[in-house]
């Protein structure tokens, strides 16, 4: 093998393997970088979630008060209905 198919056959395997470390080093950052993406839209959920869970319980408190507070007052007495077909 000729001195010039040698030296560009060694040059081109450099090129290659350098071009795989830097293939190798991207996918690594790329992957990073989607582990931390997801990390934080799952934080964000969970945020969610949490307020969401807070309202509801606010709600069902508020709710809960307001049925102890208006007792039969605001409700009047109980209605009996007349059902002739019973």
């Amino acid at each position: 093998m000729p001195f010039a198919d040698r030296e560009l056959q060694a040059r081109l395997l450099r090129e290659t393997h350098e071009l795989n470390e830097r293939r190798l080093k991207l996918e690594s950052a790329i992957r990073a970088a989607d582990a931390t993406s997801k990390l934080h839209l799952e934080k964000a959920a969970l945020r969610d979630i949490e307020a969401y869970r807070h309202l509801q319980r606010l709600h069902l408190s508020h709710a809960h008060e307001i049925r102890n507070l208006s007792g039969a007052l605001l409700l009047g007495p109980p209605r009996l209905s007349y059902n002739p077909d019973r």
